[in-house]
């Protein structure tokens, strides 16, 4: 799994970072890794791989453990490279889809679809009639979540061990306890009142900035009066996101008319971003905090239905262009429909009965809100958005030019009429029916391109060579009715990836090519350079400090960095490969790259020559040796040998090693012998 769930990641472009300017780090998206390991190593049926990358949350029932993998694998279409900074929104969500676009073009059917956003592809028979109707899907799927600096959507997983149910309990008790103690306050927060200008509190359940929660740099004041409490609190009309979130728990569900508290001024904005989510979802209005405010320092923004003991939420933000100050105060919640539970306008006096009670319940939330249990483990996922639906053609494949609408679907030239897939459903993306039309067996493409892909990864050539590429473009299959016969023969074993290994490496041109280190033929046995990830874990293994296995949690790139760990658990970032790695053509992370270049340039035998990393494995390597074998140098040399080559050394090595060494070597000696195996072609090339 470890070594075939590499040939993979490569496919998928799988990196822990954003890339981009800011190269934000991924902290969840090991996850995806460890999915596509384990999935090789189960022989999770190819069909079943590709369903749950396009569309797991999609997925039926199944257990926890099957949901928490079909969740896990979408991770394929978020992990792409993203610009989350990018301000036009809109282009940034049609960016987003042209990448999911291009790598499932890539990954499974081996063609370069992104041609076609901005006309017919050149070459191949793709227009870009086709290409809208799969970025329609790909637009009807939720991958990100807006913000100024936006994000990637962060999925809950379902507990599977023991420890996870148990912090699963814990969370829910939790939770039930922070909703009551919500639900009290607001309760005695709707009798108490607070410190309006006018000696008397507004109607309703009242939020004061004092349980606010702010993001950005908020500057407290009491200069301009006609606040409500002990103080408002305002942006300084600085630019960046500055947002003020007041939420409460509503004792009971119905019609509330929200309203807004805030000193105004000429020097306020003209524009606030008022955002509330309610039963019905969310509606964002805007309002003027020139304009003095309503009755007793608040405004109506809206009339909204909540649900009861659920938590309603107002957000003030400075996110509408124009100059001033954004000021954020107090929200209340007023029912249209009186109720004595909740009161209406009373004296301050009054309001103050209840403040001993209503300290005591603040302190329990404060001291319940520290020590909240650890959350859900979480993963890189997408969703469908609320209301899926068909796009446009973008004209020039700009955004904002809008051209004809097309229907989802999938590509015209793969595609027969009766095929599996069907049309898409009004109510979803499409992204189930598309895993569907890609994994039919009348598919043309995903089981050949598969099938050829293995073919490469075995053999160093694929029988279409241009593996990523099965276009006009690129290469002719060598041998058509080989790869039907591998492709037919992969459905029919139940795409198990296994079996489609098993089934070329006992073939008798795989054995004889093998034997004879024929590069003539398919199987393409000539002396090839080992990739980046073999080297190094090599090196490892030969110095006896590999930790075999050691699959570790991401997000923390300095300690992993530096740690003796298989190649595929290390850190990948986009903006930063390590040179151990890059100098041997370890693909690029931002592109899906299942053909690697194998180059042999100069700068790799200098980094054999001179780089730290590979001088400490070979001091540690030699000091194994002379550890295991004394004085006997002899013994030592034929174990360095063994152990780095896989073989034992002719006399001439033994004789040539010997004079090296002299009769007597110290730690630099045998670290300068072992430095001079990891640099020769024997440890660089397969034969």
């Amino acid at each position: 799994g470890e070594r075939w769930g590499r040939h993979w990641l490569d496919v998928a472009r799988y990196s822990e970072s954003t890339g981009g300017g800011r190269d934000m780090k991924l902290p969840d998206a090991w996850r995806y890794r460890d999915y596509v390991i384990d999935a090789f190593n189960a022989d999770k049926p190819f069909d079943r791989f590709v369903t749950e990358q396009i569309a797991g949350d999609l997925l039926g029932p199944t257990d926890a453990r099957g949901r928490r993998e079909a969740l896990t694998a979408t991770g394929f279409l978020a992990l792409g490279p993203s610009n989350y900074e990018n301000q036009d929104k809109e282009q940034l969500r049609m960016d987003v889809v042209d990448e999911q676009v291009d790598t499932v073009g890539r990954a499974f059917m081996a063609m370069t679809l992104g041609c076609a956003r901005c006309h017919d592809h050149f070459f191949d028979p793709v227009p870009t009639r086709d290409y809208y109707a799969l970025a329609g899907i790909f637009r009807s799927t939720k991958t990100l979540e807006h913000a100024n600096v936006s994000s990637w959507i962060k999925t809950p997983l379902p507990a599977v061990s023991p420890e996870e149910k148990r912090q699963e309990e814990q969370r829910r008790q939790w939770d039930e306890r922070r909703s009551a103690l919500r639900a009290e306050i607001a309760k005695l927060k709707a009798g108490r009142g607070g410190g309006s200008k006018a000696g008397q509190r507004p109607p309703g359940i009242v939020v004061d900035d004092d349980d606010a929660v702010f993001e950005g740099r908020w500057t407290t004041s009491t200069v301009v009066p006609g606040f409500f409490g002990r103080r408002y609190l305002h942006d300084g009309a600085r630019r960046g996101p500055h947002s003020a979130t007041f939420s409460c728990v509503l004792p009971e569900a119905g019609e509330y008319e929200v309203r807004v508290s805030y000193t105004h001024g000429a020097n306020r904005a003209p524009e606030v971003e008022v955002r509330v989510a309610h039963a019905d979802g969310e509606s964002t209005s805007t309002l003027n905090q020139r304009r003095p405010p309503g009755a007793r320092g608040f405004t109506a923004v809206g009339r909204y239905r909540f649900d009861a003991q659920s938590e309603a939420t107002v957000t003030i933000s400075n996110a509408r262009p124009g100059s001033g100050h954004v000021i954020a105060d107090a929200v209340a919640f007023v029912p249209t429909t009186p109720r004595g539970d909740i009161p209406q306008p009373g004296r301050d006096g009054a309001a103050r009965d209840g403040a001993a009670a209503l300290a005591k319940l603040e302190a329990d939330l404060k001291a319940l809100d520290k020590a909240r249990p650890p959350g859900a483990p979480l993963a890189m996922s997408v969703t469908d958005e609320a209301a899926p639906a068909d796009y446009h053609i973008n004209i020039g494949g700009d955004p904002h030019k809008l051209g004809e609408p097309v229907p989802r679907g999938f590509l015209s030239v793969a595609s027969k009429p009766g095929a599996p897939g069907g049309a898409i459903a009004g109510g979803g993306s499409g992204r189930l029916e598309l895993a569907a039309w890609l994994t039919s067996p009348e598919h043309p493409l995903t089981a050949r391109v598969f099938a050829n892909r293995t073919w490469y990864w075995l053999t160093g050539r694929g029988i279409v060579a241009t593996v990523d590429n099965f276009g006009t473009t690129g290469e002719p299959p060598a041998d058509p009715a080989l790869l039907d016969h591998l492709a037919a023969e992969f459905v029919a074993g139940g795409w198990s990836v296994k079996s489609l290994v098993r089934k070329i490496v006992m073939s008798k041109t795989y054995r004889q090519s093998a034997a004879t280190g024929d590069g003539a033929g398919l199987a393409g046995f000539a002396a090839r350079r080992v990739d980046a990830e073999s080297l190094r874990d090599a090196m490892l293994s030969v110095s006896g400090e590999l930790e075999a296995g050691a699959a570790s949690p991401g997000g923390d790139f300095g300690s992993r960095a530096g740690r003796p760990l298989r190649s595929i658990y290390l850190p990948v970032s986009r903006n930063s490969i390590p040179e151990i790695l890059e100098v041997f053509d370890f693909p690029d992370p931002n592109l899906s790259s299942g053909l690697r270049t194998s180059n042999n340039l100069p700068t790799q035998a200098l980094l054999l020559m001179n780089h730290p990393w590979v001088i400490a494995r070979a001091k540690a390597a030699g000091e194994r040796w002379r550890a295991q074998t004394g004085d006997d140098v002899k013994a030592g040399v034929s174990l360095a040998y063994r152990t780095t080559y896989g073989r034992a050394p002719d006399p001439a090595e033994v004789e040539l090693a010997l004079e090296f060494l002299g009769p007597s070597p110290d730690e630099k000696a045998w670290t300068a012998f072992q430095q001079t195996l990891f640099a020769s072609i024997s440890f660089r090339y397969i034969d």
